[in-house]
């Protein structure tokens, strides 16, 4: 019995000290990576994210966009992980959504194609933390947990910024490290989608 009782209170332990690091990973954390989006003042939008439209924003008066691939450099070295490829999957996700929708006439990687009549689709890979798979099947309750995090933006001609988008997508599922975060960069792709269908179809 008192062993029983030991190791609930080992997991609840664990789990507080989750819960607390992730109250202090705010917003703020993350101040100066994207910082075209630092001075803008973000709703959240319990499907989507953070988000930040500049008033007037007509994504209907653009005829092209530029996907540009995710940074990285934001992120803690780690030789287990390949951050490149989370990147190019991000990349890939929104450009297929982007040229599926038929909104704009092009849709490309290349920016030396941005013109007054283009956005610049910019983002940069802020977390990318694969968790414990062992923790999350030996103890549950939200331990071991693994997290992915996106900020996004897109640029008029690419400089003006009319566009701002911050996603997390947290993971308490059994699936191993590397599963977890190929799902997190998708499911992140997928939101962002949703905020630019909605700038298209809403105005908002």
């Amino acid at each position: 019995m008192k062993s029983k009782y030991s190791v609930q209170a080992v997991s609840l332990l664990l789990v507080l000290c989750v819960m607390a690091a992730l109250a202090m990973l705010t917003s703020d954390t993350f101040a100066g990576v994207l910082p075209e989006c630092d001075s803008v003042d973000m709703s959240k939008d319990r499907r989507i994210g953070n988000i930040w439209a500049k008033p007037g924003f007509n994504i209907k008066q653009f005829s092209a966009i530029v996907v540009d691939r995710p940074g990285i450099s934001s992120l803690p070295e780690n030789a287990k992980l390949n951050y490149n490829e989370y990147a190019e999957i991000f990349q890939f996700n929104m450009m297929d959504k982007l040229k599926t929708s038929g909104y704009f006439k092009s849709v490309t990687s290349n920016k030396t194609a941005v013109d007054n009549n283009t956005l610049l689709l910019k983002s940069e890979i802020i977390e990318m933390n694969p968790g414990s798979t062992a923790a999350r099947w030996a103890v549950g309750f939200g331990a071991g947990r693994g997290a992915v995090s996106v900020k996004s933006c897109l640029l008029a001609g690419g400089t003006e910024v009319v566009m701002c988008w911050h996603g997390r997508n947290v993971d308490i599922s059994s699936l191993n490290g590397r599963a977890l975060l190929d799902r997190g960069t998708s499911v992140l792709a997928d939101r962002l989608y949703m905020y630019i269908d909605r700038l298209y179809n809403t105005g908002q």
